[in-house]
């Protein structure tokens, strides 16, 4: 969030949509409701804001598909635990490491698949929203 000298004029806020949409390389969804302004695109939304203080900008964002490969690690490694066991259970531990070794190493595959890709979308999304949060201001402090 990112406090604003003062409210966009409509222009001011066509320009500042036109910026969200060159940055993100996305059309979007811009929407109008009183003092709120909102543009979005799938988990990304940045809204205009009134505040107690004037105004505010927030960004947010979500890699949702991120959570989605956590989850697939989690299901993978509950698979490896109970298949292992399941496996031991019939009396044949040799085959319950290779069944773990299966479901595991593909449960840990999807966890290194996140922790390798994330940082880098994270640094990417961090410098768009600051550049877009810099460009605000600097636009909505002129006269």
């Amino acid at each position: 969030m990112v406090d604003l000298p003062r409210a966009p004029t409509d222009r001011e806020w066509e320009q500042l949509i036109s910026e969200f949409r060159t940055t993100f390389g996305a059309q979007g969804h811009a929407t109008s409701s009183g003092g709120l302004r909102d543009w979005s695109q799938g988990n990304l939304h940045i809204c205009i804001e009134p505040t107690a203080r004037g105004e505010q900008l927030r960004l947010s964002t979500l890699k949702d598909d991120a959570i989605a490969l956590n989850a697939l690690s989690v299901v993978m490694g509950v698979m490896a635990t109970l298949m292992g066991a399941v496996v031991t259970a019939a009396g044949k531990p040799g085959k319950a490491l290779i069944v773990l070794g299966m479901f595991g190493g593909m449960s840990l595959a999807a966890f290194v698949a996140n922790v390798i890709r994330l940082p880098r979308w994270a640094r990417e999304r961090e410098r768009q929203m600051e550049a877009i949060a810099e460009h605000a201001v600097k636009l909505l402090s002129s006269p």
